[in-house]
């Protein structure tokens, strides 16, 4: 089967496109520089004399932060780079697989979010994520949408990452104690596929019990003391997110059911310290493997 894979260097795209090689799938994997999915014409030209049963869209702006001063490029990314791939798949006859957020909600709720829930950003990027969503439902003839939470792996910087380099590097952290959500696994993700081919509609991933971040940091540090990783913090402090103001707000609760996913699989999804674990233990054995590797985000 030919599958379009975009977002090529993203840590989620690489995970995929690690997991279909194994599935033995007729891939085709381009730059940005070779397709950029913000250009109608770039597209065009790229794909004219090509045939697609899937199209994979892992291309995203996600830096939460920054998209508050750079709307444009992250509308022009998250949103209408979606709906011109919408418009390709739709000329090719193909599906197209697009991965959002969970900051298209706004925390409010009290409970984990539903597919059915009504989204409503905090941010500008959430908004941007939201807007693709929209372009992807409206204009779309095959599609399957998959909202994420917390997204981590091995070939990105992510909050684990993050949170190797500090402790290797910082004697204390303040980490927010107040924003739940669920940590989701790129390697998680990719083992996805094939199964998740036959869906279409919305559907909920993430790890199958919440946390909160600071939850999350104790748990990696404890891990790195476990395997005897070389750390040098000596308190990890837990504060309100008050205390840590971000330039994009966060929502409080973004916890995602996944339930209908499950059941549609027929899988049960790892908790998030399963996931960790064996993360942590292909991250730490790269490192020891490569005595010369910086230990940096």
């Amino acid at each position: 089967m030919n599958v379009l894979l975009v977002g090529k260097t993203g840590m989620l795209s690489q995970e995929i496109n690690l997991r279909l090689q194994s599935l033995t799938f007729d891939l085709d994997v381009p730059s940005r520089k070779e397709l950029d999915i913000t250009s109608i014409s770039s597209i065009k030209s790229y794909t004219e004399k090509k045939s697609y049963r899937y199209i994979i869209n892992c291309a995203a702006y996600t830096q939460v932060d920054l998209a508050e001063d750079k709307k444009e490029l992250a509308f022009s990314i998250n949103a209408q780079g979606v709906k011109n791939l919408s418009h390709l798949a739709n000329e090719k006859k193909a599906k197209l697989i697009h991965f959002s957020t969970d900051y298209v909600f706004d925390g409010k709720k009290t409970g984990p979010y539903i597919e059915s829930d009504t989204p409503n950003p905090l941010g500008v990027y959430g908004e941007s994520k939201y807007a693709g969503e929209r372009e992807l439902t409206q204009c779309c003839h095959d599609y399957l949408l998959i909202r994420l939470s917390w997204l981590c792996g091995v070939k990105g910087p992510n909050f684990i990452e993050s949170m190797i380099h500090l402790m290797h590097t910082k004697e204390e952290l303040s980490i927010v104690n107040d924003q739940i959500g669920c940590p989701t696994f790129c390697a998680d993700v990719s083992f996805l596929f094939p199964k998740i081919l036959n869906l279409s509609g919305i559907y909920h991933f993430a790890s199958s019990n919440p946390c909160s971040w600071y939850d999350f940091a104790e748990a990696i540090l404890n891990q790195l003391n476990e395997n005897s990783f070389p750390v040098t913090i000596k308190k990890l402090k837990s504060i309100p997110s008050s205390d840590y103001p971000t330039k994009s707000p966060r929502p409080k609760n973004s916890v995602l059911n996944s339930k209908k996913l499950e059941k549609a699989l027929d899988l049960s999804f790892n908790s998030w310290q399963e996931s960790l674990a064996l993360y942590l233990n292909q991250r730490l054995a790269n490192i020891s493997s490569n005595s010369k590797e910086k230990i940096s985000i």
